[in-house]
């Protein structure tokens, strides 16, 4: 241990020993409250740039616990924009003063952010030959202590819910829950109805809830920002609740959207388990409130694992709205085959009926594979004989039994590559 550091925390009394201690290894505001009195004292002794840290962590520690709006988190965006404004730096300042005037909890604090936002452009309006450049609102730094956020990229989708192969039960769900209130906002509020909120899609894997997802924000017409938890999740204390939030940041920043968490058991797992995963549910359910005062974003989660997220996860007004992506019926199937088969060769007598008949226990993904599997098939065909075909039934059949290594269906394919296609295996 440095001595120096040493020296100075055995000069501490028991008490206020126990309190550095507590303020450091809480998830309380003590820490927030610390660092700005520190920051005070810097300040105090002409130490304008140690304040600024000081300020600068405190606000940090705030933001990675979900606390954009207290008293400290608000103290510290206050003082940077002054300070920068004071040394100069105008466009950091101006940067700041915005943030704080989007969480700023009362007019008073408003109108602060406001006061220092135009004295900011004045100062760059007066500096002769330079024009105030614009400033993105509510921009966030792209890196934190030179460790770079995750970036989060809005896309627009081209699919719709008519591309999506059955799934009729859970594409009326997102219809009623989603896409209608949207499409007629009016009516909707007439009868107590908003847009935003929470969806929930649930099931087992390769059933299309991804493809939901944007499926639902190509009907909807708005882009879709998707997140991982492999996104968000870091080795370094605090970049996991910084990148939750550069997350919501973005999705309030390109409102209307659809914000979609694939997988979100992974980042909100109940909060009886692990600490990794426990210290991202609170700041999560923190930016999920804030959101009411956004409107227009759709959050949207998927996961396989429903009975492992936190309770608190799906209660009113966050993921309430649960959507039940099931393994597919035989119709549902049929409706699968045919729409993924629209995008290879196939003959015009392929028999989809006959296909979903025999695809008991597959999911869509799994359906989607055994279609790309006679495609390859095909075309390894086509490379050996320079013999062009379009695609049979009896290729996706041969596909098909290698999803199934024994078992009724096996025999069932077996028996009618036997009786009816032979002749065609060669």
């Amino acid at each position: 241990m440095d001595t120096s550091t040493s020296h100075l925390f055995g000069s501490l009394g028991e008490s206020e020993r126990d309190a550095l201690l507590e303020a450091l290894a809480g998830d309380g505001p003590e820490l927030g409250i610390l660092l700005t009195d520190l920051a005070e004292v810097a300040g105090s002794q002409g130490r304008t740039k140690l304040a600024n840290m000081l300020h600068n962590s405190a606000l940090f520690q705030e933001e990675a616990r979900g606390r954009v709006s207290s008293s400290v988190a608000i103290e510290s965006l206050g003082a940077l924009a002054n300070t920068d404004l004071k040394l100069g730096n105008v466009p950091q300042a101006l940067g700041w003063a915005r943030r704080l005037e989007r969480v700023a909890p009362d007019d008073t604090t408003r109108k602060r952010a406001v006061r220092i936002q135009s004295r900011a452009m004045k100062s760059l309006a007066g500096v002769e030959g330079v024009m105030p450049a614009p400033v993105v609102a509510h921009q966030r730094p792209s890196q934190v202590g030179g460790i770079p956020l995750s970036a989060f990229e809005p896309t627009q989708p081209t699919t719709t819910l008519d591309d999506v192969g059955g799934l009729a039960s859970a594409k009326d769900a997102l219809r009623r829950v989603a896409i209608l209130p949207h499409r007629d906002p009016e009516s909707a509020a007439r009868f107590g109805i908003k847009m935003g909120g929470g969806v929930l899609l649930y099931g087992p894997p390769g059933c299309g809830k991804t493809l939901l997802a944007e499926a639902t924000a190509g009907e909807m017409g708005v882009p879709i920002i998707k997140v991982k938890a492999a996104d968000l999740l870091h080795p370094l204390y605090g970049m996991g609740e910084r990148n939750l939030a550069q997350a919501f940041t973005v999705a309030r920043d390109n409102a209307p959207c659809v914000l979609f968490f694939d997988e979100i058991d992974g980042i909100a797992q109940s909060r009886s388990t692990d600490f990794l995963h426990r210290s991202l549910v609170t700041p999560l359910l923190a930016e999920i409130e804030a959101l009411a005062s956004a409107p227009g974003v759709l959050l949207i989660g998927a996961t396989n694992l429903i009975d492992r997220l936190d309770v608190a996860v799906t209660r009113p007004g966050r993921f309430d709205k649960v959507v039940a992506v099931d393994m597919p019926d035989i119709a549902a199937r049929e409706a699968v085959w045919s729409k993924v088969l629209r995008a290879y060769p196939c003959s015009d007598d392929v028999e989809c009926v006959l296909l979903a008949g025999l695809s008991d226990g597959l999911s869509g993904a799994d359906i989607a594979e055994v279609a790309r599997t006679a495609a390859e098939s095909v075309w390894m065909h086509y490379l050996r004989t320079d013999e062009e075909r379009k695609i049979e039934t009896f290729d996706l059949l041969i596909a098909l039994r290698g999803r199934f290594t024994a078992g009724k269906t096996k025999l069932v394919i077996d028996d009618l590559l036997e009786s009816g296609w032979r002749e065609m295996l060669g």
